[in-house]
């Protein structure tokens, strides 16, 4: 079996904290699905594959250094949990939210989810209200 955790900081460093989205297909399973909390309130919101990419370029538009600090990974079978600081600077309209220029920093705990050696599933609690008032969106 692959080294899971390698594998998942690669994707963090190459994809999240690079944005390179030709990374993508190498990380991620073609069946991807993200669970999430909501950004705006609400329920879980979904992401599928088909989705990363302009969530990757449209996150490192709006937050050109955002960063992922991993605290701890956690491997068990195929799945790798990830506490994790995100943070950054909102540099461009995010989600409908107009940039004041403000920065943020949360926490984050995921799941990952792994299939011949790539993400497949994915289930992420952050500090959403935490974020939002850190960029004055509330």
């Amino acid at each position: 079996m692959p080294d899971l955790k390698k594998i998942l900081i690669q994707v963090l460093e190459d994809v999240w904290g690079e944005g390179n989205v030709s990374a993508i297909e190498k990380f991620y399973h073609p069946d991807y699905v993200m669970h999430y909390s909501p950004m705006k309130g609400g329920s879980e919101t979904t992401a599928t594959y088909s989705d990363l990419a302009n969530d990757v370029t449209e996150l490192k538009k709006s937050f050109p250094d955002f960063n992922e600090v991993v605290h701890d990974l956690i491997c068990d079978d195929d799945k790798v949990v990830a506490r994790l600081t995100l943070s950054g600077t909102q540099a461009a309209t995010y989600n409908g939210f107009t940039s004041q220029g403000k920065k943020f920093s949360i926490n984050s705990i995921d799941i990952y989810k792994f299939k011949e050696g790539k993400i497949i599933q994915q289930w992420g609690v952050k500090e959403n209200t935490t974020m939002h008032k850190q960029l004055g969106w509330l």
